[in-house]
């Protein structure tokens, strides 16, 4: 069992209360949006590191979010052979090795994260990602000089805040960084995937970077922390695995040391890093970078040759733009890239460095591309970590319970669990079976190791325990309702039987009330998912007589009868006492008793049985009401009258008064309001009924005057009034007098008057009846206001008009001139601004009404002509609005439109169309009986026509030359494009360069304000380049011992053949012929030339023989299972002697009838076919044997779908089923167990309908039977 990493470093840190350098806070809060800064003790840390750097559990706790569980072991960035040199005013010093501790790996329990942390003296740089944040943390002297050297900055790149400066230099140098990119490497197809290959890199450090680190062991640091992060983009994101070796870190530590220009152009600087690395480094390396601190000009942060690495132009130059740790992993990621030949495109080959670490699908097929070319790198042993995971099962939840642990983990040798609470605690086992006592939550941990590293997941579990029931109860009982009681445990179900018929109960805790004394016996049945119990006891009900009674009627009228019903359980005799009633006793079970004095009255009753006595007394049981009694007198005086009522034993009087009114009271005084004779009734009601009484009241007066109008305030002239007589006692005459009115008088009750006159007047109504008259004056009860009256006259004098009113009754007056201008002068002067006829209002107004008076002024000039248009830059074919805007006193226009259509018109605002394009001239003449005016604008209107795109163009070698052919355009876009490149051009003429053989299509857009033309697609065929490729015997494959043809394309190339094992051995031929000797894989190399470059191919072929036939055959009774044992084929074809075939390797075949068959097998490959045949011997049991032997019936027969085989047998009998075609082709088959009389039931629903055979196989024999399906 390999070792298990159990020792943990763990570190609590604590942040900040206080951030002391506030100038540099600005700094940082312009870098983050968020961020915390904590004080670690670094070198605790780096000390327990150093102790397990082959591979440990690291615990890293900055507060409760920033809290990290990690297993970390050695990057192996840093080579055996490492130097570190530094360059100052005394020369050059190196030092083998280095006291940084570059880490990498997982955080423990979280699939998909990945760590990179750098560890040294008072340093901590790098990153931890979880899956869904990345936090990076660094030295926070790297941001504010003064910084403690334990004090670090931790971050979350989601915080980042955007740099403006940030671009690659690759487009602004392309063309330079490029020219040694094909001319490098030959391209290499034929490597495989799936390798470690070492990169030997050397880092350079000008004295800008010490300045800024303040030291060589602090550039150091910043050096190989970043090269640590940007190794995690590299090691598994490829084909391949690609591992940085670090050989040196060569630092500049005084001002004159830096042996490179010190020009900020990113390209001379890389061409002076070019010219002094290959021998200024002293280490071996395949690739090469340079820091510095230096701005580059422009927004240049890197630059890189492109597609150099192991060449003398393996550079890049490295901006250090940003504090923060993640653009600078993303800076030197993407710069290698290049040198590993990638191209821009996105995420870290983007232009613009950001926060990806992703590389485009681009890229990860040109760099592979490119470094399994390149042959110059070393070779690695792929870090393997394990990954730890597991599935549980809980296959029993009754105690004591049981579940299963599956161990899903990968790259592990060995393991350890440890599971909480569980039964065994702790295991080495791959997979484990847990028991648990108890349920819960418990944690379980499983160490996953491979000898070298460990990872361990922890996961939660819930454990369902049922224990077996307990069942006990008790129970309280209250005469006839017992509560029973639960007290066993772990029971989930509960069943009560009471012992009395009555339905069970399914509550822990039920009340049940019996209905009879007795000895009952209870019993509780309980239980669970796990089992069941039971118990029983014996519960005794005794009690007294429970008395109750009642009465038909409780509360009535003397005299009346009452029956009394006895409503006691348990009682054998009884004694009733009616206070008031007769009888005054009684002994009956239900008594009869009559009362005849109102009067409320006691019931008692005493009931008996042998376990004793109770009485039960309702005090005021009974109520006797009397009946009531009516009466009453009244005066009268005038109209109102006064009742008085003389009533007895009335709960409430309610009085109609004859008149249609009613009332209620002992004495109410009632007004009448007309004269008459009414019949007044008084009825008096109690409990026990209502009595009546009818007196007759007369009331003889004279009239009383009154009336009403809809006259509120005053009126004014020919306004009409209506009056309405509210007179009341019934007048029988109306004499109305209206003075100021129309009539003068009415002897109408309800009269309509106008009034005609302006004046104050007065109204009087005299009434009448058989009784007397009345008369009421209302003075100066009406009010009539006059109307005003309106006119004037007006003068005009150009724009001038003098206006002078004539006016009666007004209390003021408002002119209103007809051009938005008013006054309120009486005779005003008005001016107006524009000529034309204007309706003037003058209008009088007092409180009853406006009058108003209307006449029209003419102001008019000579008219002035002028237009103006919708739009004066048109297409050919669309129209112009043309708009007047001529004096408005204009009467008649004409239009001349040069070009137009029309080309003339009268009228206002015509609309032209412009058929062609061209420049034109617009004019109008207006006019008006005071003359007329004319305007001409010459080229006002532009029109432009359409254009039109078409092209011509040719291929010499490898550039395709574009001329257009079109006309009318501003602007031309060539689109050239095919599946693997699209470009655009601008310009009437265009040249492209195709990188690569291919047809490129070709797409003009011609543009101009009127639209757009697109031409059609036209196609040309770059075949230049030389492209290594063959074919073998025309796709056909390879066979020992006979020529095989290679095709390697045209004879306009020069070709170099190398065949391993072949003969010839070499050629240069362009179709070569090659002979093997033997079966084998044999490799072949192809460099195809031309003056365009030279392409390389280095695989494999195989080399095939013939194949062998054979195989071996078991026969029961009627099935014949075949095992194929031969070599080499690909193919196979079976005749099994009975007109049948098959193509399976190891085919079963049921024969239909017994006899020797000769089974024929043909082996086939490419290279030809082998043919064996052997005879085998069928015999077959009778069937009604076997069916006697296991009592078998097959039915339906036929059947719709649903086939069922019943079976009898005396002891366990295990049977495979099979459904076969008549040609003995297997449909379906399962194995079934049969104990006894079963059924088996097969579905068949899908087969078509037909003729099938059913096969029963045991270990002995198989019998056939037919099977027919018909629907």
């Amino acid at each position: 069992m390999a070792k298990f990493f159990k020792e943990t470093i763990v570190l609590i840190l604590f942040l900040l209360p206080v951030l002391l350098f506030s100038q540099a806070n600005v700094q940082l809060n312009e870098m983050f949006k968020n961020y915390e800064i904590f004080k670690i003790d670094s070198r605790k840390l780096y000390d327990k590191t150093k102790a397990q750097r082959n591979g440990g559990n690291v615990q890293l706790t900055l507060n409760d979010e920033l809290n990290w569980d990690m297993h970390l072991y050695d990057s192996k960035i840093i080579s055996a052979n490492y130097v570190l040199t530094e360059v100052n005013e005394h020369g050059v010093s190196r030092r083998k090795g280095t006291n940084f501790i570059p880490m990498t790996g997982t955080l423990n329990g979280k699939p998909g994260s990945r760590v990179s942390l750098t560890f040294g003296p008072n340093f901590i740089y790098g990153f931890i990602d979880n899956g869904k944040d990345i936090y990076y943390i660094e030295p926070l002297v790297h941001f504010q000089e003064n910084a403690s050297l334990n004090d670090f900055i931790c971050y979350n790149t989601k915080d980042i805040i955007p740099n403006s400066k940030g671009k690659c230099g690759y487009e602004l140098y392309q063309n330079e960084v490029t020219k040694y990119r094909e001319a490098q490497h030959s391209h290499h197809n034929g490597q495989r995937s799936g390798q470690c290959f070492s990169i030997d890199i050397a880092i350079a450090a000008d004295y800008s970077m010490f300045q800024h680190y303040g030291s060589v062991s602090g550039v150091e640091g910043h050096n190989i922390g970043v090269l640590n992060d940007v190794q995690t983009n590299y090691d598994d994101d490829f084909d391949d695995e690609l591992q940085f070796v670090l050989t040196e870190n060569w630092v500049s530590s005084c001002s004159t040391c830096d042996p490179w220009t010190s020009s900020t152009d990113s390209g001379a600087l890389l061409n002076s890093f070019t010219n002094w690395a290959p021998s200024g480094f002293s280490g071996s390396h395949a690739v090469g970078s340079l820091w510095s601190r230096r701005d580059f000009d422009g927004s240049t942060i890197g630059l890189a040759w492109v597609g150099a690495v192991c060449t003398s132009y393996g550079y890049n130059v490295l901006q250090d733009f940003s504090s923060n740790a993640s653009y600078k992993r993303v800076l030197q990621a993407h710069e290698i890239g290049h040198n590993f030949n990638a191209s821009h495109n996105t995420d870290i080959m983007a232009p613009s460095v950001s926060n990806s670490n992703s590389w485009s699908n681009i890229s990860k097929s040109e760099i592979p591309a490119y470094y399994q070319g390149i042959g110059c790198l070393g070779t690695c042993t792929p870090i393997t970590l394990p990954v730890a995971d597991f599935d549980y099962v809980q296959t029993e939840v009754c105690d004591p319970t049981n579940v299963d642990f599956y161990n899903n983990s990968i790259n592990a040798t060995s393991y350890l669990w440890t599971f909480e609470g569980g039964n065994p605690a702790t295991s080495t086992d791959e997979n484990v079976s847990v028991n648990y006592l108890d349920p819960g939550n418990y944690n379980v941990t499983l160490e996953a190791s491979n000898g070298t590293h460990t990872s361990t997941s922890v996961k939660t579990i819930y454990v369902d325990v049922i224990h077996n029931p307990i069942v006990e109860f008790y129970f309280i009982d209250n005469d006839f309702v017992v509560d029973f009681y639960f007290n066993g445990q772990h029971a989930t179900w509960w069943e009560w039987n009471f012992g009395d018929g009555s339905p069970f109960s399914n509550l822990a805790n039920p009340q049940h009330i019996y209905s009879a004394p007795g000895l009952y016996y209870v019993t509780l049945t309980a239980g669970n998912d796990c089992g069941q119990g039971t118990v029983t006891y014996e519960v005794y009900i005794d009690v007294l007589p429970i008395i109750d009674f009642s009465a038909n009627i409780v509360n009535t009228c003397n005299p009346d009868t009452i029956t009394f019903t006895n409503n006691t359980a348990y009682g054998d005799s009884y004694v009733w006492t009616f206070e008031g009633g007769n009888p005054a006793t009684s002994t009956a079970e239900n008594p009869v008793v009559i009362y005849n004095t109102p009067g409320v009255y006691n019931v008692k009753l005493i009931a008996f049985n042998v376990v004793g006595s109770d009485s039960l007394i309702r005090n005021d049981y009974i109520t006797i009401n009397p009946t009531p009694i009516a009466g009453f007198d009244f005066t009268v005086q005038n109209a109102q009258v006064t009742f008085t009522s003389t009533a007895q034993h009335a709960t409430s009087i309610s009085w109609d008064f004859g008149d249609g009114t009613t009332g209620t009271g002992s004495n109410p005084v009632h007004v009448y309001t007309d004269n008459g004779t009414y019949n007044v009734i008084q009825t008096v009601t109690s409990g026990c009924g209502s009595v009546s009484m009818t007196r007759s009241v007369t009331i003889a007066i004279a009239p009383i005057p009154s009336f009403t109008s809809n006259y509120s305030s005053p009126i004014c002239q020919n306004d009409s009034i209506s009056f309405t007589s509210t007179s009341t006692y019934s007048p029988t005459t109306y004499l109305w007098t209206f003075e100021g009115g129309t009539p003068a008088t009415s002897t109408e009750a309800n009269p309509i008057i106008k009034y005609v006159t302006a004046g104050t007047f007065n109204v009087t109504l005299k009434v009448t009846n058989a009784h007397g008259s009345n008369e009421l004056t209302m003075n100066d009860f009406v009010q009539v206001n006059p109307n005003p009256l309106v006119s004037f006259t007006a003068l005009g004098d150009g724009y001038d008009v003098t206006f002078t009113q004539n006016i009666q009754f007004e209390d003021s007056h408002l002119w209103n001139f007809g051009d938005g201008q008013t006054s309120t002068a009486d005779n005003p002067v008005h001016t107006y601004s524009a000529e034309g006829t204007y309706p003037v209002l003058l209008t009088g107004t007092n409180a009853c009404g406006t009058a108003q008076f209307t006449r029209n002024v003419l102001v008019q000039l000579a008219p002035t002509a002028g237009f103006e248009a919708n739009d004066t830059l048109i297409c050919a074919g669309q129209s112009v609005d043309f708009w007047d805007r001529s004096s408005p006193s204009t009467t008649s226009w004409n239009w001349s439109f040069e070009g137009g259509t029309p080309s003339t018109s009268t009228a206002k605002n015509p609309v032209v169309t412009y058929a062609a394009p061209g420049t034109y001239n617009v004019s109008l003449i207006v006019q008006n009986s005071s003359g007329q005016g004319t305007l001409t604008i010459n080229d006002y209107i532009e029109v432009v026509g359409t254009p039109t795109a078409s092209f011509t163009g040719n291929v010499i070698d490898n550039v395709i030359n574009l001329i257009n052919t079109g006309s009318g355009a501003t602007d031309h876009d060539w689109h050239i494009f095919n599946d693997s490149h699209s470009v655009h051009l601008s310009g009437t003429t265009a040249s492209f360069t195709a990188p690569e053989n291919g047809t490129y299509n070709v797409v003009l857009k011609a543009n101009n304000m009127c639209g757009e033309a697109v031409s059609d697609t036209s196609q040309y065929i770059v075949d230049v380049y030389p492209v290594a490729s063959f074919s073998v015997n025309g796709g056909n494959g390879a066979c020992a011992e006979t020529p095989v043809n290679f095709n390697g394309g045209s004879s306009a190339f020069s070709y170099q053949w190398t065949f391993e094992g072949g003969t010839p051995t070499n050629s240069t031929l362009s179709n070569p012929s090659v002979q093997y000797s033997g079966p084998g894989t044999y490799g072949v190399t192809l460099i195809k030339s031309n003056t365009f470059g030279s392409d390389t191919l280095i695989t494999t072929i195989i080399v095939g023989s013939l194949p062998t036939a054979g195989f071996t055959f078991a026969t029961n009774d009627s099935r014949a299972d075949f095992v194929y044992n031969g070599q080499g084929q690909t193919s196979v074809s079976w005749n099994f002697g009975d007109g049948t075939n098959s193509s399976e390797l190891n085919p079963v075949h049921f024969y239909t009838k017994p006899g020797d068959y000769t089974v024929t097998l043909i082996s086939t490959n490419s290279c030809g076919n082998d043919t064996l045949s052997q005879v085998i011997t069928i015999l077959t049991t009778a069937t009604q044997d076997f069916n006697d032997e296991f009592g078998i019936k097959v039915f339906p027969n036929p059947t719709t779908g649903l086939l069922k085989v019943s079976f009898t047998t005396k002891e366990s009998v295990d049977f495979e089923w099979t459904i076969a075609s008549l040609a003995g082709h297997v449909l379906r088959k399962a194995p079934v167990s049969v104990t006894g009389n079963q059924v088996v039931t097969i579905d068949l629903s899908d087969l078509r309908d037909g003729l099938y055979l059913l096969y029963l196989t045991t270990e002995k024999r198989t019998v056939p039977y037919k099977i027919f399906i018909i629907r």
